[in-house]
């Protein structure tokens, strides 16, 4: 088979990757062979030691995910400081603004949303906890790219042509450095059905002791209410603070770079080519 060449680590954790994929949360041990590239009874013996160690549980004829990453997942979320300084935070801010919240890190070249608090609108987005998404789309993940130094930015944009994964995806390195250089400025960013076809999703950074930006905390929610001014500017304000109060908690001293004037200042342009797409 294609991938018999890995070794057994390395098989165990290509399977372990497998799961959750197309939306499947119990995969068969036929459908893994012929999805991994792995003989069956490699596979088999690579199910047998994730299962040993509690990374899978049986569910009737296929295996699931076991409890053993949830713990896992609370170890890494223990270890992510702006989460732990400011859940509370997060808390007020999706209850005062009835939108999700998320607090997204970088991790490589992917963002990864670390932290997701679901609105209680029937009309919610679904975006789970642990969902990574590419730098070159979304707020978040295109406000934690802008911070990077232009080398790596631009190695980061090489690798075009992007995924398009709705419509209004940037779908060009001029295309996303022109946003990058936007973002920059004010340090707000929007997107709109960049993702998820008619969500959008505001961001703006939170930052560290140092003056670095440790993360991107953003509001994201069904896009018309991100397309009126007024509600936006509502949304903006109560974001900003709550950043502020989150890198407060982090030891920021002075110097709040987040320019909510600037990035109003220049949304009309921006709403123009967001909705010529």
């Amino acid at each position: 088979m294609a991938n018999d060449h890995l070794g057994a680590l390395e098989k165990a954790l290509h399977l372990l990757g497998l799961f959750g994929q197309g939306g499947e949360n119990v995969q068969t041990l036929s459908g893994l062979t012929r999805s991994s590239g792995l003989s069956r009874a490699t596979c088999h013996r690579a199910l047998k030691t994730l299962q040993q160690y509690g990374l899978l549980e049986r569910e009737g004829d296929g295996y699931k995910l076991g409890y053993r990453i949830l713990e896992f997942a609370g170890f890494v979320k223990d270890g992510i400081e702006p989460l732990q300084a400011g859940r509370d935070i997060m808390d007020r801010l999706r209850d005062q603004v009835n939108e999700s919240v998320q607090l997204v890190v970088l991790s490589g070249d992917e963002g990864v949303y670390a932290e997701v608090l679901p609105s209680f609108s029937p009309a919610r987005l679904y975006i789970r906890a642990g969902r990574r998404a590419p730098l070159f789309c979304g707020a978040s993940t295109r406000l934690l790219l802008a911070t990077l130094d232009d080398a790596r930015v631009t190695s980061i944009l090489a690798k075009e042509p992007f995924e398009a994964l709705t419509t209004r995806t940037p779908r060009s390195a001029p295309e996303v450095w022109t946003r990058v250089q936007a973002t920059r400025q004010s340090w707000v960013a929007l997107s709109l059905g960049e993702m998820e076809p008619y969500s959008a999703e505001l961001a703006v950074p939170v930052i560290g002791s140092r003056g670095q930006t440790v993360a991107a905390l953003s509001v994201a929610g069904q896009h018309d209410r991100y397309l009126n001014r007024t509600s936006l500017e509502e949304l903006l304000e109560a974001l900003d603070a709550a950043a502020l109060s989150i890198s407060r908690r982090l030891g920021f001293g002075d110097g709040w770079r987040v320019r909510p004037d600037l990035f109003l200042a220049s949304l009309a342009e921006q709403l123009q080519v967001d909705l010529e797409r």
